[in-house]
């Protein structure tokens, strides 16, 4: 689907958010107090800044907005399959405004369905506050349903991440919520979690419990809420620091999707310098194009240790081609220079050159100074090089990459 925010001027958003602001005010009985007044007072120039078609828009989500304060439905109906093919069309084209007015066409055959499919178009124009009033009102009038449940969780941790997850966490309690429901919560819940300095354990075992639950309901023909499962429960064993369990849940999801990047980053970083996989796992992303410098640092490091010093370098280049921390590129400069060093003793400008950018992007970096300084004395060719502990520098990028091994 095609993004219309680039069409969007400055004040659209500012405007719409009032006008959704003013229904709100109205449904709490307040559309004549001092705040509706300001409010209103607020948006009459932001108004004639708008373009008549956002102008348009913004009176057809006031017509809309009005139908749900209105219309107090039960129940849930459904669409005839043609209007879903020109929806689906418009939405391709990314003709938002043509799938709102044909969704005004329909909202009193399916209103639950209809404020869902309004609550998806207002997402991709870049209002997440307006698609989630619409999101709430489906879940109102279909209680229960998974799936407006889990897009107005979406749409909360956008909007407000504290109420997002306090409603995840009470999902989490009740046993009664169907696997999609628990997995998306738990993915709310956890994200909470690994920002803690200490997680939690006991809420850690409930997540694990709630998830094993929640997936021993799935079929295979639920894929990726399998694998988004097993990569929750990966996290939580990584978190309560039990490596081999989480390693375990992240084959399980690769069994799934053996190609995706962060399932085998996320593998391939857990278990570096303990398994021959993690290689294996590291290379073939560094193979098909890396979003990030971990599997070439992790490969660098790997290929020193070795004494593999062509495929040191090699990987030390591609790793310096990302943005990364500055320790991460004064390490790799570091054994970009004592590869070359052993490749070619006689390169003693390009090795220096190398040495001092390691300590000039990171001045803490110890090894590149006892490095250089073994080099700058060397007798003979043969050096012992000292490099960072295998076990230092997997913690440092499970640290540094939490985000990518929540995969």
């Amino acid at each position: 689907m095609k993004n219309a925010n680039e069409k969007r001027s400055n004040g659209f958003l500012h405007v719409a958010n009032g006008y959704l602001r003013l229904h709100q005010l109205e449904r709490e009985g307040r559309a004549e107090t001092p705040e509706a007044d300001d409010l209103r007072d607020s948006l009459d120039k932001p108004w004639y800044q708008l373009s008549e078609e956002e102008c348009e828009r913004i009176q057809g989500l006031s017509s809309d907005l009005y139908s749900i304060n209105q219309f107090r439905a039960s129940g849930e109906g459904d669409l005839e399959p043609e209007v879903k093919r020109k929806l689906n069309e418009f939405r391709q084209k990314g003709e938002n405004d043509n799938a709102l007015r044909l969704l005004r066409q329909h909202q009193h055959v399916a209103p639950a369905l209809v404020a869902a499919l309004r609550g998806g178009i207002w997402l991709e124009l870049g209002c997440p506050a307006i698609a989630l009033d619409f999101y709430e009102y489906a879940a109102r009038v279909v209680p229960g349903n998974p799936i407006y449940l889990t897009q107005l969780l979406h749409a909360q941790e956008l909007v407000n991440p504290e109420r997002a997850i306090h409603l995840a966490e009470a999902i989490l309690e009740d046993d009664s919520w169907s696997p999609v429901v628990v997995i998306r919560a738990a993915s709310i819940s956890l994200e909470t979690t690994s920002r803690q300095m200490i997680p939690s354990r006991e809420r850690l075992l409930k997540t694990i419990q709630r998830l094993k639950i929640a997936i021993s309901q799935l079929n295979l023909t639920d894929r990726p809420l399998l694998i988004l499962g097993y990569s929750l429960l990966a996290q939580c064993h990584r978190m309560l620091d039990q490596n081999y369990e989480a390693a375990s849940y992240y084959t399980l999801a690769l069994n799934l999707d053996p190609n995706r990047e962060a399932l085998l980053l996320a593998r391939g970083i857990l278990t570096y310098g303990e398994t021959e996989e993690a290689i294996e796992d590291l290379s073939r992303v560094a193979h098909t194009g890396s979003s990030t410098v971990w599997p070439f640092l992790l490969l660098a490091h790997h290929a020193l240790n070795k004494g593999d010093f062509g495929t040191a370098k090699l990987r030390c280049e591609q790793g310096l081609a990302y943005e990364a921390p500055p320790i991460v590129k004064s390490w790799l400069e570091e054994w970009l220079a004592i590869s070359i060093a052993e490749l070619n003793a006689a390169d003693d400008d390009r090795v220096a050159q190398h040495f001092q950018d390691a300590m000039r992007l990171y001045p803490g970096n110890e090894t590149a100074r006892h490095n250089y300084g073994l080099y700058q004395g060397r007798s003979t060719n043969h050096h012992t090089w000292r490099t960072q502990p295998i076990g230092e520098i997997r913690a440092f990028v499970q640290t540094e990459s939490r985000n990518l091994l929540a995969a």
